[in-house]
């Protein structure tokens, strides 16, 4: 390309930049593995590409490219508008040293000074309210409280039980794994018997380890990734204390999905009832506000595994590549000396 076109970014630069730890996620989290192979779209270049390769050819032929970055206005540039990034850039730079214009309030700030934090102990939630990321390296798995506060009000048991009741386990849990975790929680507010038949330590257990442990399960992002030094040992040390710990059951419910017993996250005993409203509770601590930040990538990498599998079904959206061969380059080589000389 000798001019600036739609799909670059500054000066007709197709060179992108990902920061290391929001790199390293996506490529744990895309399942390139579960989509179509490279031949598909590109028949006549059928040879696999690595995962940078791929991104980068994915980011470039979009279309409807990068927003431009523009030197007469202070506002983050760089990013595909076909990606939903929760509000992120409409900071006014790309450094979050200003951020008064993306606030959503006090809520979480006045909550934290009415329990008596004062100083730095506001940041996290001034940060919350401010709608900013809090990126802490490394992520932190809470480990387990000394009191844990009830989760659910339970219902007296002889309360009228309802169809689902008589259904069988496997067969509950597999219709469950189909509702979303939200719509479960609504449904469990329906009437007492759902309600204890959806908190019942056993149910939610399972079906909260299907959510993390499946491989599209809408909380695997909670599950540590190798491709990050050191997080999985870390993760599974914290995972360790709360097989160890007086929350971790007995006797759970039997699933019928496939998973590694390497990791103490597998364990059937790792008590998942307990562990994912800890860890999704923003009040409990430091760790939750490190994970926010990992769900947002969690949402953006769904979001680029879309991307890739129209990728790998219809190819390009725009042919940039084809027009980069040598003669074009030594070009666009000699224009960038003369400009820049």
């Amino acid at each position: 390309m000798t001019k600036n076109t739609e799909c670059t970014s500054y000066r007709g630069s197709t060179n992108f930049f990902a920061l290391e730890g929001p790199y390293c996620y996506l490529e744990a989290w895309i399942d390139r593995a579960s989509l179509p192979p490279r031949s598909v779209a590109f028949p006549q270049d059928p040879a696999d590409m690595d995962f940078a390769g791929e991104l980068y050819e994915i980011v470039n032929s979009r279309s409807i490219g990068r927003v431009e970055y523009d030197w007469a206005e202070k506002r983050v540039a760089g990013y595909l508008p076909c990606i939903d990034y929760d509000d992120i850039e409409q900071g006014p730079i790309e450094y979050q040293d200003e951020f008064y214009s993306t606030r959503k309030g006090s809520r979480w700030t006045s909550d934290a000074i009415s329990q008596g934090l004062r100083g730095k102990e506001l940041v996290p939630y001034l940060i919350r309210d401010f709608n900013a990321w809090i990126c802490m390296p490394p992520d932190l798995w809470p480990s387990p409280p000394s009191i844990l506060t009830p989760l659910f009000t339970i219902f007296d048991e002889s309360c009228a039980l309802t169809h689902m009741h008589n259904l069988p386990n496997d067969l509950l849990l597999e219709i469950f794994s189909y509702v979303r975790l939200a719509d479960l929680m609504n449904l469990s507010s329906t009437c007492r018997s759902m309600r204890n038949l959806l908190t019942n330590t056993g149910t939610l257990n399972s079906v909260l380890r299907q959510a993390v442990l499946s491989r599209h399960g809408p909380l695997r992002w909670i599950l540590p990734v190798a491709t990050v030094q050191g997080e999985v040992e870390y993760a599974e040390e914290i995972a360790h204390k709360w097989l160890a710990s007086p929350y971790a059951i007995a006797c759970a419910h039997i699933s019928t999905m496939d998973s590694s017993p390497k990791s103490a996250f597998s364990d059937q005993a790792f008590p998942y009832h307990v562990f994912i409203p800890v860890y999704l509770n923003v009040d409990t601590g430091i760790e939750s506000f490190s994970m926010s930040s990992r769900k947002r990538l969690w949402k953006q990498a769904q979001q680029f595994q879309e991307l890739w599998y129209e990728y790998r079904t219809k190819g390009w959206e725009t042919d940039i590549f084809s027009m980069f061969d040598e003669e074009t380059l030594n070009v666009r080589q000699a224009e960038m000396s003369a400009m820049y000389g």
